[in-house]
């Protein structure tokens, strides 16, 4: 179970720096399919005027994020980082319910999440939550890619509150 010494608050610019630091350094797993950081400070803040950025701190570091775009009539989220100190925890999946509750309150009835099909330890994870493999995305590869690779995408309904 999650501990109460987490706070959850809406990021600002101000956040931004501390953002994308924590989300590059969450992602490392992903330095043998891309050769570049996972995101730039400029990334951050046009997500920032396209959605929302929801962290948690521990003392005066940001230890976990997840993005929120509502988008297409449904819900999206990606991002989600969770500081090496913090993993295990049980944090990943709150920040995936406060995600989940902020599209709920926007009237949202379906969520959905891309990943890359290398990382093959994430479908089972979100399954967890309600996720289901809806398709399969096949992108131009990026020129930062070591490995080819494709996106599975995942759909949860939000029909039922707190799910």
């Amino acid at each position: 179970m999650i501990s109460d010494q987490y706070n959850f608050r809406v990021a600002t610019a101000d956040d931004s720096h501390a953002l994308m630091e924590l989300i590059n350094e969450a992602f490392q797993i992903e330095r043998v399919i891309f050769s570049n950081d996972r995101i730039e400070l400029a990334d951050v803040l046009e997500h920032m005027q396209k959605g929302t950025f929801t962290v948690t701190r521990s003392g005066d570091k940001i230890v976990g994020c997840v993005y929120t775009e509502l988008k297409d009539g449904r819900g999206y989220f990606g991002l989600l980082s969770v500081a090496p100190s913090e993993q295990g925890r049980g944090l990943g999946a709150k920040l995936i319910a406060e995600s989940e509750d902020l599209c709920r309150k926007a009237g949202l009835k379906l969520m959905y999440i891309k990943t890359i099909n290398l990382r093959t330890e994430l479908p089972p994870y979100y399954q967890k939550f309600g996720y289901t493999i809806v398709r399969e995305e096949f992108p131009e590869i990026e020129p930062t890619a070591l490995q080819p690779y494709h996106f599975v995408i995942m759909e949860k309904s939000l029909d039922i509150a707190g799910s």
